[in-house]
């Protein structure tokens, strides 16, 4: 599942990291104690569960690492080739990869068509099959635009932007405010700040640090590109991008993913857990609260960028349900476009 791996990006624990920690952090192990035996002229220090199961965090940590490694660097020797090519070759070649990789998965297949079945009951079972194809190669796209994104920032021709929002955005930089942009993994999230950037509005973001960790590397110093500071969802994170809107910035936040514990919102019809913080920042700070959203056109090498009116003000759910909503909307309209492997509605 590299697609999946690598896009989603849900910051999970590694496996075997804690125990690995644990053993290298030189404190005392619960529930095994050292036992001197005498024996001769040396004691015999006993503790051999816990040497065997930070051996097997140690082996487990290494193990992932290493598939991290493997799939980091097949990914970046497969995009290194499509970048050789022209753009338009290069594309095509992605969107067929993707499309098949998720045609070859079966999980992969069934997690899509499962979400889609939830929120589009109307759809055939071919339809479904399709629309799951029509993802995999709209993100296989992606993918080769993470790849070559200062390729991609520097086509000034790739885009359009306008929308609502652009003159409110505008105005709150000229007051010297900030504001917090919304989006979802739809259509090009980054084409969002690199056609601000080529406006004059840079536009930084946080996202959540992918499992990959060479790949996430990678990764974030690629996004630097369309602008910045680039912030990994944290405590560091939150409070470097609080700092930033403060100042009079813009912040990009992708939204669309589930946050355990948080409020169930109406989402394509269905409760689903929405994170507040968004609404709460964009409050907090007095600034305005912007959908925006970059869609991929019938040439798909071209987006139209869209900063939507702002949301009106009002308690935080209400606010993130209007985001839902708008949200929602665009995905009904290129459902091909979303990243429908998210477990949205567990």
């Amino acid at each position: 599942m590299l697609l999946h791996r690598l896009l989603a990006g849900d910051g999970a624990a590694r496996p075997g990291s804690g125990a690995a920690h644990a053993a290298g952090g030189g404190g005392a192990v619960p529930g095994h104690r050292l036992r001197h035996l005498r024996g001769g002229d040396s004691a015999v220090v006993a503790f051999r569960p816990a040497v065997a199961a930070a051996g097997r965090g140690v082996t487990a940590g290494l193990g992932r690492r290493l598939a991290d490694q493997a799939a980091f660097r097949g990914a970046r020797l497969v995009m290194g080739g499509l970048a050789l090519l022209p753009d338009s070759v290069a594309g095509r070649l992605a969107e067929s990869l993707g499309a098949a990789i998720v045609a070859g998965l079966p999980v992969t297949r069934r997690r899509i068509e499962r979400n889609l079945a939830r929120v589009m009951p109307h759809l055939s079972a071919a339809e479904r099959r399709r629309l799951a194809r029509a993802v995999g190669g709209h993100f296989g796209r992606v993918i080769l635009e993470y790849a070559t994104l200062p390729r991609l920032v520097a086509r000034r021709d790739a885009w359009t932007l306008g929308g609502p929002g652009l003159d409110a955005l505008r105005r709150a930089r000229a007051e010297g405010r900030g504001a917090v942009l919304v989006s979802a993994h739809f259509g090009n999230w980054e084409v969002i700040r690199a056609a601000l950037a080529a406006a004059g509005i840079p536009c930084g973001m946080i996202y959540r640090a992918f499992n990959n960790r060479p790949f996430d590397l990678h990764v974030r110093d690629l996004m630097r590109a369309a602008g910045a500071p680039v912030l990994t969802k944290g405590h560091r994170g939150t409070r470097a991008l609080v700092a930033h809107v403060a100042r009079g910035g813009a912040g990009l936040i992708l939204v669309d993913q589930k946050q355990t514990g948080a409020p169930r919102l109406p989402f394509m019809g269905h409760p689903a857990e929405t994170a507040l913080a968004a609404a709460e920042l964009a409050t907090r700070l007095g600034v305005p609260l912007l959908p925006a959203f970059a869609t991929r056109l019938e040439d798909p090498d071209r987006f139209a960028v869209e900063i939507e009116a702002p949301v009106p003000d009002g308690p935080a759910p209400a606010r993130m349900e209007e985001v839902n909503r708008r949200i929602a909307a665009r995905i009904a309209a290129r459902p091909g476009q979303w990243f429908w492997l998210h477990n949205r509605w567990r």
